[in-house]
């Protein structure tokens, strides 16, 4: 599922070839935590050169954090993961008071629902998120 916001639109998110970044292990992601394992991907040009990145993490199915309302933006269960705004506002807090320092945090492009509206199947619902790389 495409992220859900503009930022993804102003990069050519959807535009290209994306394949999963190579890693040591092919069937491994590249990080894990608490709530999810993140994943790099990769969009190919001409001649398979890389011409853009991104992060994209993958919450665990069913975490209780999905019914929890401080963990969404403005309590709203299932709108904009808080995650994803907190990074959002820090970034570009960062670029208008010191141009530049918006390199150090990761803007997320857009977020997704992996199961789709509810209800969902098993009840367990899942995040994805998607950010610049």
């Amino acid at each position: 599922m495409p992220p859900n916001t503009s930022l993804a639109n102003q990069r050519g998110f959807a535009q290209g070839t994306w394949r999963p970044a190579p890693q040591a292990h092919m069937y491994e992601p590249l990080a894990s935590g608490g709530s999810g394992i993140v994943h790099v991907w990769v969009r190919l040009g001409r001649n398979d050169k890389i011409i853009d990145r991104v992060v994209v993490k993958n919450s665990f199915p069913g975490l209780r954090a999905f019914s929890d309302p401080i963990e969404w933006t403005d309590g709203v269960v299932g709108a904009e993961p808080m995650e994803s705004s907190v990074a959002n506002r820090l970034h570009a807090r960062l670029r208008m008071n010191n141009a530049g320092d918006e390199r150090f945090v990761a803007e997320c492009l857009g977020w997704g629902d992996i199961r789709g509206p509810p209800p969902y199947p098993n009840g367990l619902p899942q995040v994805k998120l998607y950010y610049a790389g």
